[in-house]
């Protein structure tokens, strides 16, 4: 079968991405606040994803780590990277006739809740019709793969295009928790990678823990919104 498309670009995406040493941060999130805001919020709002609060999160916690959204620069002088201003979050989306494609949303450090999911829909769309721009698939600085919408608990996800950090969301499933009066709780694993050139263990282990929290207690959110 001749691969063509995004789907030919795949193996030297994948073999420059692997050729960069990972390092991963496995974590647990208790998603049911986060599910029960989203349910409220959609309920005022109209269509709200999970997808869209997750990448405000993101990009919440990326302000307060802003080495999280960089790129190591392999072709300087002496070792380097560049810290972006911009949080230009990649979504890894699944399309039934042209393969996998990464489009970015812009400026998700100026964009509400509302106006991320107007730019998910549009970059859900013009994937699925193959007409996503030159400058709709690149600039990201960050990637989201949202893969447990599909399938699979514990996901190990591999760099892209030169980011220093991708996010992997597995499935939410639904579990009993607490020892007096176990309550249904939603739990989420989620795994954070990172370029293991100019990101140290503790570092992403940092960057995770806060993205942790803004997921677990989506309130914090809103008090750091601008």
């Amino acid at each position: 079968v001749v691969m063509s498309g995004a789907r030919a670009a795949m193996p030297k995406s994948m073999i420059a991405s692997l050729s960069v040493p990972h390092l991963t941060i496995f974590d647990e999130v208790e998603a049911t606040k986060l599910m029960a805001m989203q349910k409220q919020l959609k309920a005022e709002a109209g269509k709200l994803t999970l997808t869209a609060m997750t990448v405000k999160a993101v990009s919440l916690a990326l302000a307060k780590m802003p080495i999280i959204n960089s790129k190591y620069n392999p072709n300087a002088a002496k070792p380097e990277y560049t810290i972006y201003a911009s949080h230009n979050i990649s979504l890894a989306i699944d399309t039934p006739d042209h393969g996998l494609m990464v489009p970015n949303i812009k400026n998700v450090q100026n964009l509400s809740l509302g106006e991320i999911q107007s730019e998910l829909v549009r970059l859900q769309d013009a994937a699925t019709r193959g007409r996503l721009s030159r400058d709709d698939i690149t600039g990201g600085t960050f990637t989201i793969s949202n893969v447990g919408v599909v399938g699979g608990t514990y996901i190990q996800a591999i760099l892209f295009d030169g980011q220093a950090g991708i996010l992997a969301l597995g499935r939410i499933k639904t579990e009993w928790r607490g020892e007096d009066a176990p309550m249904k709780t939603k739990v989420m694993n989620i795994s954070c990678a990172g370029d293991h050139r100019h990101l140290d263990g503790a570092t992403v282990a940092r960057f995770t823990t806060i993205l942790r929290r803004y997921l677990e207690n989506p309130q914090l959110m809103m008090l750091d919104m601008k």
